[in-house]
C-alpha cells in the first residue's frame, strides 16, 4: 500500500493545525490515496510518529 506524508512545521495556534488537517482530508479525498500528516515542532504528530503510524498500516517505505 502507498501513503503520502504531509510535513509541517507546526505552531502552538490550534487554527494552524485545524487548516493543515483539512487541507489533507482535501488531498486525500482528490488523490483516493492515505495520506499522514506530521509536524516538525510544536504540534502532534512527530514525524517518527508519523513513520510508524505509516508501518503499522502496511504503508511501504
Amino acid at each position: 500500500m502507498k501513503g503520502i506524508l504531509l510535513i509541517g512545521h507546526g505552531s502552538r495556534a490550534r487554527e494552524a493545525k485545524e487548516v493543515f488537517v483539512k487541507v489533507s482530508k482535501y488531498l486525500e479525498d482528490r488523490i483516493e490515496n492515505n495520506v499522514y500528516i506530521a509536524f516538525m515542532e510544536n504540534a502532534t504528530p512527530t514525524i517518527e510518529d508519523a513513520f510508524k503510524l505509516m508501518m503499522e498500516e502496511g504503508i511501504k517505505m
